[in-house]
């Protein structure tokens, strides 16, 4: 008996699900990202500016799904600089397009580049105290846990740009998948094509997927270099999260799957 590994049936999208724009700290603005990405033969765009999420409906259309989403830095404490410090890299894209709250909220803390500009127009419970981001094992995995719970994909990004090793990374639990090959970090020189750390983890016996993804900022040439092939009955936003939820990709930076099944 044929079991595949990717649907046999639907077809595939190109998407990055790692990008940064004029929101946060990125050099193009949401419009400019679409028409870039769409002349790559691009179909989805994952929004991860740094601590907000901020939704772009109006880039929608029957050829591209903008995903909201944002990314979250955990930073080791001390007096070290910045640059020597370890620190972790989450992206939260959300499952429903309709979920525009923001977990592990903090009302001053916790905002990267231009988006302050935009923290008047974040969602959040505000009956919740301020969560204070804490860079252990423990304080990590809460935060992929709250944001799992609150209905997002979690993924763990760039470990190597991260200064981040074994002991470190091993010590994470729950994320959806991580980032085997970031792009941008890659152009910078960082080694972050990681297989290794990728098996390092499946070795432990988690299940987790990986991508592969831009990380575009937009300072030097970052994109369109790594993408994750989506493969769903129509380019609809349940639909497209749904199979990133069940597995049904595969990351790439050239090389094409047709089947998966054995």
């Amino acid at each position: 008996m044929k079991k595949h590994l990717i649907p046999e049936n639907g077809r595939f999208f190109k998407a990055n699900l790692h990008c940064h724009t004029t929101v946060s700290d990125g050099m193009k603005t949401p419009e400019q990202i679409k028409a870039l990405y769409t002349a790559n033969g691009y179909s989805i765009v994952a929004f991860t500016d740094h601590d907000v999420l901020i939704p772009h409906p109006e880039l929608r259309d029957k050829d591209f799904l903008p995903l909201n989403g944002f990314e979250a830095e955990i930073e080791e404490p001390g007096s070290a600089a910045w640059a020597n410090r370890k620190q972790c890299h989450l992206c939260f894209i959300a499952k429903d397009p309709e979920n525009l709250t923001m977990p592990f909220y903090h009302r001053t803390r916790y905002i990267w580049g231009d988006a302050e500009n935009y923290r008047s127009q974040l969602r959040y419970d505000e009956s919740q105290p301020d969560y204070i981001r804490e860079y252990s094992h423990a304080g990590i995995s809460d935060m992929i846990r709250r944001g799992r719970e609150a209905g997002f994909f979690v993924t763990y990004n760039h470990p190597s740009w991260s200064r981040e090793d074994y002991p470190d990374y091993m010590g994470y639990q729950g994320m959806d998948a991580m980032e085997i090959m970031n792009y941008g970090c890659c152009c910078e020189g960082y080694l972050d094509y990681n297989p290794r750390v990728y098996d390092d983890l499946l070795h432990s016996g988690r299940k987790l997927f990986c991508i592969a993804a831009d990380d575009n900022h937009g300072r030097i040439p970052d994109e369109c270099g790594g993408w994750t092939m989506i493969k769903a009955d129509r380019l609809d936003y349940k639909a497209i999260t749904s199979a990133l939820e069940n597995g049904h990709f595969y990351p790439s930076q050239g090389p094409e799957i047709y089947e998966l099944w054995y």
